[in-house]
C-alpha cells in the first residue's frame, strides 16, 4: 500500500481543494487500514505534509476539508486543533456538518 501511494503524483503547488480532499481522504483511509506501526507513522508524516501544504498554499476549505482535518487531528492526538475544527464545523452553513466524519473517529474523540 505504501509503495503504491509513493508512486502517486500530487501537485505541491495546487490550491484545488478537491485535490487536497482526495489526498487527505486517501491518506486517512490508509492510516486506518495499516497495522504496521512504521508504515502508519510514514502515512501520518505524509498526511502532516499535505496539511502543511494545504495551509501554505492557502487552499479554500469547505466542510469536507474541515471534516477530514478533524479526523487528522484526532488520529494525531491534536486535541486543540480538533476542538478548533469542531467549532468551525458547528458554525458552518452545512445542514449536517458532522455526517462525513467517520463514526469511529467521532467516538474516539468524544469519549
Amino acid at each position: 500500500m505504501l509503495k503504491q501511494y509513493n508512486e502517486r503524483k500530487f501537485d505541491h503547488q495546487t490550491r484545488d481543494i478537491e485535490a487536497f480532499n482526495a489526498e487527505l481522504g486517501l491518506l486517512i483511509s490508509h492510516i486506518k487500514q495499516v497495522d504496521n506501526k512504521a508504515h502508519k507513522k510514514e502515512f501520518i508524516n505524509k498526511l502532516r505534509y499535505i496539511v502543511e501544504l494545504l495551509h501554505k498554499n492557502k487552499a479554500p476549505q469547505n466542510t469536507t476539508t474541515q471534516s477530514l482535518l478533524f479526523e487528522y487531528a484526532v488520529l494525531t492526538s491534536n486535541t486543540d486543533y480538533a476542538n478548533q475544527l469542531i467549532k468551525q464545523l458547528a458554525s458552518s452553513d452545512s445542514d449536517k456538518p458532522f455526517s462525513t466524519i467517520d463514526s469511529v473517529v467521532q467516538q474516539s474523540f468524544f469519549r
